[in-house]
């Protein structure tokens, strides 16, 4: 099969076009033939040797962390998803993964592909999906219409801008989402968020002058330390909760936990990899996603998507360097050409295929 793929750390230029054996789908796993795949900071950063990918690297090493497809085969066991069926799913950090004509990946995983969605639109949405619903569904239990605000630090990745969705649409949470350029400002509001906000300013002057001066819970999509979990700490109500989907890459010094301390606030961490890394009821990604995708059918989410390219090397080239000028907003995917049609497409910047 034809797989993008490297067999060394680097830029984009290890991105090479390769031919692999197609994977043969194990017990409890299923065989896709992968559509789309969608770009995510943590694949650039596996790519460069700047985050190891877990398990040790494979020779040749297929990144791509989200897809979807069509299950083309099943492995002994399966009983979710029948030969024929529309998938999309995050697969897992040992394996190889999206990048690729085929796929496979543990059916427990995967969820149904929103019939309204297309390929890519779908393949754009499992990983940033499953953050935002495990951080603020599972981790800070936010309940559904409680007159409560919420803090997104970077509303226009693609981690923020569905958790300002789901905030805004699902948890009917006033949201306040920070950018840092005009056109973040607007992609924000597109979303759903009530308000946005400058990271690159004061953030407690900004929120006292649209009358929300302290809010309940704090979304950090962006990369911190202790000056800006001091800063959250002055943000956030008592009883308020911070959650994290990246680690500081500061010491935390005890002033600032005192903060939190004297808040009776809690402060948590994200990684949606943990579940299958761990082994810790893998099956409920699979959970979300289904459920996700009945909101994306009847319009109370969309798709993050901004930008297709060709399903080349080239095409990936081009995202990986989108993705690391700090300029991107939502979330690309590389579409195959020979893909069939899977639904309506929206308005979008797109690539060559």
């Amino acid at each position: 099969m034809r797989a993008i793929a490297q067999t060394a750390y680097g830029g984009p230029e290890v991105l090479q076009e390769m031919k692999v054996q197609k994977p043969t789908p194990k017990v409890g796993e299923i065989l896709v033939r992968v559509y789309a795949a969608s770009i995510n900071p943590t694949d650039v950063k596996v790519s460069e040797g700047k985050s190891v990918k877990f398990g040790g690297p494979d020779d040749p090493t297929i990144l791509g962390t989200d897809g979807a497809g069509e299950v083309v085969e099943l492995g002994d066991g399966c009983t979710k998803f029948k030969v024929g069926d529309q998938v999309f799913f995050a697969g897992e950090r040992t394996k190889n993964m999206a990048n690729a004509e085929y796929c496979v990946v543990s059916e427990k995983l995967c969820g149904r592909k929103p019939q309204n969605l297309s390929w890519a639109e779908s393949a754009a949405m499992p990983l940033t999906t499953l953050t935002a619903w495990e951080a603020l569904i599972e981790t800070m239990k936010i309940p559904k219409g409680g007159a409560a605000s919420i803090l997104i630090v970077g509303g226009a990745g693609g981690v923020g801008c569905i958790a300002t969705q789901l905030a805004a649409k699902v948890l009917n949470l006033t949201v306040v989402a920070t950018a840092s350029r005009p056109e973040t400002v607007e992609f924000c509001k597109a979303q759903g968020a009530h308000f946005a906000i400058s990271h690159r300013k004061p953030l407690l002057t900004q929120l006292e002058e649209i009358n929300i001066p302290k809010v309940n819970y704090i979304l950090n999509c962006a990369n911190w330390g202790d000056s800006q979990l001091s800063e959250w700490a002055d943000c956030l109500a008592p009883l308020g909760q911070i959650t994290s989907i990246l680690p500081p890459t500061s010491a935390i010094e005890p002033a600032t936990f005192g903060k939190l301390f004297f808040l009776r606030a809690q402060l948590n961490m994200e990684m949606m990899w943990v579940r299958t890394l761990k082994n810790v009821e893998p099956e409920k990604q699979g959970e979300i996603l289904d459920a996700a995708a009945e909101l994306f059918e009847d319009g109370t989410l969309r798709t993050t998507l901004t930008k297709e390219l060709s399903f080349t090397a080239a095409g990936l080239r081009e995202a990986y360097e989108v993705s690391s000028s700090g300029t991107a907003m939502g979330k690309m995917c590389i579409v195959d050409s020979a893909a069939p049609s899977a639904g309506s497409y929206h308005s979008h910047t797109r690539g060559g295929a």
